[in-house]
């Protein structure tokens, strides 16, 4: 007569000491599939193109009385809003200027509660960043700046000591932000 052994599981793996070793050796193995999909999922935020009346008449604007602009395309990844002016060649100093100050005058609370409301975000936005490209490559930018919201990086500290409001503008490294749509 044929005597077959039927091998298990536990005949292949070693069992994992105490009670309930089968529960325990299912509970590592589904581990190891769902912890990993639950950190690609939630390290990844998607980016928003945002395109809203207040932009539209700022690029309007800039087309109008700044000569070299080519575009101004802004996208929403939350909590922060990038927006990038697409210039011809390097601009003056004193374009370079209206430029900052064409971008500071629609860069408020209130313009970014509008945008956040746009994209169904119910904060504020934390943080906004501005890239200036001057040349054809629209993968990084020349200049980079930025302003907060908050002082700090507590977001739930609302308190009036903790407001910058977008009035204090640093300068940052180049970064590479793809952006492609937007308004010229």
């Amino acid at each position: 007569m044929d005597e077959r052994v039927e091998r298990t599981e536990r005949d292949v793996v070693p069992p994992i000491p105490g009670k309930n070793s089968l529960k325990k050796r299912a509970f590592i193995k589904r581990g190891f599939f769902v912890l990993p999909l639950v950190a690609a999922l939630s390290a990844c935020s998607v980016t928003h193109s945002v395109e809203t009346d207040t932009i539209r008449a700022a690029a309007k604007s800039m087309k109008k009385n700044l000569k070299g602009y080519k575009g101004l395309y802004c996208t929403f990844t939350r909590p922060d809003v990038t927006c990038r002016v697409d210039w011809k060649g390097e601009p003056d100093p004193e374009t370079h200027a209206a430029v900052m100050a064409a971008v500071k005058a629609f860069v408020t609370p209130g313009h970014m509660r509008e945008i956040a409301r746009s994209m169904n975000w119910k904060l504020e936005i934390s943080e906004f960043h501005l890239l200036l490209n001057t040349d054809d490559n629209k993968a990084d930018a020349e200049h980079a700046y930025s302003a907060r919201y908050y002082k700090t990086s507590d977001a739930s500290d609302d308190s009036e000591a903790n407001i910058d409001a977008y009035r204090t503008w640093t300068e940052d490294g180049a970064r590479a932000v793809p952006l492609e749509k937007g308004s010229d």
